[in-house]
């Protein structure tokens, strides 16, 4: 299975002027730069990374869609920066297994 991150790549996709495209093409590359300098010479292979890449950008889209359909009220930055936090500490006690 090939997993294939550039933009506008993905077999069916829609226009990205559509908010949750508009947001997954953006995080898409910003997951994947990250996580691929990351674990890079791991025991991870490239494609266990391009499907982590498309879980992480999948989860933030969802969350930015719901705080988006929530009215904005929750202190996104807030979100964001703890959502971070936590999934940085998950990535590593995962990989340190």
């Amino acid at each position: 299975m090939s997993l294939r991150l550039s933009r506008g790549r993905f077999p069916g996709r829609r226009p990205a002027h559509i908010p949750e495209d508009y947001l997954y093409e953006s995080a898409l590359p910003v997951f994947g730069e990250t996580l691929h300098k990351r674990l890079d010479g791991s025991r991870y292979s490239k494609e266990d990374i391009d499907i982590l890449t498309v879980a992480c950008a999948n989860a933030f889209t969802g969350c930015a869609m719901r705080w988006i359909k929530s009215g904005m009220k929750a202190d996104f930055e807030y979100l964001l920066k703890r959502t971070s936090d936590l999934f940085e500490d998950s990535l590593k006690n995962a990989f340190d297994k």
